[in-house]
């Protein structure tokens, strides 16, 4: 019987994707999501500087106080826009690349699909810690003084309350006299209490008088009623005088809404001040959502590219043009999605840290799913 000699079987290795396309890839995505984030950055000024305009029509802000405004506000505007820069950026980036023939050129190569987008997803991801590491500290800064100046030019005064680690402090105003209020705690409900209070106050042209203490003091209507006070000054120290009013306008809900709001604070403020204002006694949710959405960001930003991207590899087969128009559909959704979900978080219904991972898991695995129909189905 003849006898046929097997022959033995080559394996093939893997190919591999050269260090310089990945260079090339993540630089041409990189590229074109910063080109979009300065287009939308331009097109937010400009919107916001015609608004400013128009409000500043009725006051006394000049058409420069007006162009500062809108560009400081700016930042605060791109917290939103950025993840749509990258959705876009990502579109353009490889319907350029697609168009040109490249990604044909890879593939024949036999670079699969997960293999060209991993640079492109890795270099998203590391736009997203670079926004969320340096960019958040520079946006709160610029939040907190558009937040004084538009308050200056609605013709309001500075901030009445303040929250500090050494407690809450509070500046009243009484015709001529200036009471600077210190408390080590304070109590939330409908007659706010402090504790461990301590008020200086100062008279004409801001000269020092004396100094009150008092374990606690109580807000009710109009006044601040001190207990048990006891006052310092030349004559005597922590001599009692009893009770004490101090007549004020602020209310309960004025108070909470001293605290500084999560945009005029940076990734590596947040979680101190949320431990501040949770040791005060308030409920710390709204920051604590947005801290864990900083901290998704890296993700979020990956899996807008994975979705813009599935809407732009077969630009140029058959049907391919009908899936632009459901990209940009599919992005403006996936915002209204964030929103509801992110109000749900605030209003308690659902925990923060589901409300801020879950819109990029649900992209990842759409984008994902989508890759594995078109590609590999």
């Amino acid at each position: 019987m003849a006898t046929f000699a097997q022959t033995p079987r080559v394996s093939r290795p893997a190919v591999l994707l050269p260090a310089t396309l990945s260079g090339y890839i993540a630089l041409h995505t990189l590229a074109a999501v910063l080109t979009v984030a300065f287009a939308f950055a331009c097109l937010a000024f400009v919107i916001d500087l015609i608004e400013q305009l128009r409000s500043a029509a009725g006051s006394t802000t000049t058409w420069l106080g007006a162009m500062e405004l809108a560009a400081l506000r700016v930042p605060i505007l791109m917290d939103r826009i950025w993840p749509f820069a990258v959705l876009f950026g990502a579109m353009v980036a490889f319907w350029r690349l697609n168009r040109a023939g490249e990604l044909v050129a890879v593939r024949a190569a036999g670079v699969s699909v997960w293999q060209f987008l991993t640079p492109a997803c890795l270099a998203a991801a590391m736009l997203g810690t670079l926004v969320v590491a340096m960019l958040s500290p520079l946006s709160a800064a610029l939040a907190q003084r558009y937040d004084r100046l538009e308050t200056v030019a609605d013709g309001g005064e500075p901030d009445q309350v303040a929250v500090f680690p050494g407690g809450v402090w509070l500046r009243i105003v009484d015709g001529d006299d200036r009471f600077i209020m210190n408390a080590a705690s304070l109590g939330p409900g409908p007659t706010a209490t402090l504790r461990g209070v301590r008020v200086f106050v100062y008279g004409p042209e801001g000269h020092y008088g004396f100094r009150l203490d008092a374990p606690a003091a109580t807000l009710e209507p109009g006044v601040w009623v001190l207990e048990d006070a006891r006052r310092s000054d030349n004559e005597a120290l922590n001599r009692p005088i009893g009770e004490v009013r101090i007549a004020t306008n602020l209310g309960p809900e004025a108070i909470t809404r001293s605290f500084r709001s999560p945009e005029t604070l940076s990734f590596w403020e947040l979680p101190d001040y949320i431990r501040l204002v949770e040791q005060l006694g308030f409920s710390a949710r709204e920051h604590r959502v947005h801290w864990h959405s900083l901290l998704a960001t890296p993700a979020f930003f990956a899996a807008m590219l994975l979705v813009g991207v599935t809407f732009t590899l077969r630009f140029e087969r058959s049907g391919g043009n009908r899936l632009l128009p459901l990209g940009l559909l599919g992005g403006f959704a996936f915002f209204i999605l964030v929103d509801v979900v992110r109000a749900l978080a605030m209003s308690g219904q659902v925990p923060a840290l589901m409300a801020a991972w879950t819109p990029p898991a649900i992209a990842l695995m759409l984008g994902s799913a989508a890759l594995f129909q078109l590609e590999d189905g």
